[in-house]
């Protein structure tokens, strides 16, 4: 398994890219907003944000290998039938957009709360992810 040193820079710099949106957003939320001027707000929670966006590419990593390990042992198997949903779709009826029905497209709504969970929990990914690792050495 490779650590965070081990891994190539364009990674590492493509996860924290990743994460940079969200973090940024994350501390301003955590701002005082007073009527007429912005008073910047810096707490133990910005601590921790900081700190979860430093941890982000391992455990960005983690969190794949898993989905990876996890997809591998439960094969999908082909739609033989649209799903209900696709044919109101392609019927032309008013369908929320919550799902892409094009499967080269990545989706956006589970992508983004994957990388909030996965910016917000990684500390204990970290961890866990760590001691696991150090389980399957054994």
């Amino acid at each position: 398994m490779k650590s965070v040193k081990t891994q190539s820079l364009p990674t590492v710099m493509r996860s924290y890219l990743k994460a940079l949106p969200l973090v940024g957003v994350l501390l301003l939320l955590n701002c005082q907003f007073v009527v007429g001027h912005f008073v910047w707000h810096w707490s133990p929670l910005s601590w921790y944000w900081l700190l979860c966006y430093g941890l982000f590419p391992l455990a960005d990593r983690y969190v794949h290998q898993l989905t990876t390990r996890l997809l591998a042992r439960h094969p999908v198997a082909t739609p033989t039938a649209p799903r209900p949903r696709a044919a109101i779709y392609a019927a032309g009826l008013p369908l929320m957009p919550l799902e892409d029905y094009d499967p080269h497209q990545v989706r956006f709504l589970p992508a983004l709360g994957r990388l909030s969970l996965t910016l917000l929990l990684a500390p204990a990914i970290v961890l866990i992810g760590s001691v696991s690792h150090r389980h399957n050495s054994l």
